[in-house]
């Protein structure tokens, strides 16, 4: 996904040093499965390069399933790292362990824009 080498190549190499080293970067999908791809592709891709300055969380809520990803009933929990599923999306982003929070944006009549969901976006 060539939106993904821009946009870390862009963060690493123009935003990730401001702030003393401290700037963080939100990416906004537009839904749940995009996402999923999203993460994937932005994991695959900084496996790739060997980078290990630039790490990622993603954030939906409910279920997830894309048969062109090959990815059968994602959930959040299964995207992050394991000591992320425990703390919290919000606890571990403020962190210096990530950099970039994947979020899926949503309409407030989808039955995935939790209360929960939309208190996390609201406060990162």
């Amino acid at each position: 996904m060539q939106k993904v080498s821009v946009i870390v190549e862009h963060f690493r190499e123009h935003v990730m040093l401001r702030l003393g080293g401290q700037a963080k970067a939100m990416v906004v999908t537009d839904g749940r499965v995009a996402a999923v791809r999203f993460k994937l592709a932005f994991d695959g891709y900084i496996a790739k390069k060997k980078y290990s300055d630039c790490k990622a969380l993603v954030a939906f809520s409910g279920v997830v399933t894309d048969t062109e990803s090959d990815v059968v009933k994602a959930q959040e929990n299964g995207l992050n790292a394991s000591k992320e599923r425990e703390g919290g999306i919000k606890e571990a982003f403020a962190t210096d362990r990530y950099e970039v929070l994947i979020v899926a944006a949503c309409s407030m009549q989808h039955a995935a824009c939790t209360p929960s969901y939309l208190q996390l976006l609201a406060t990162v």
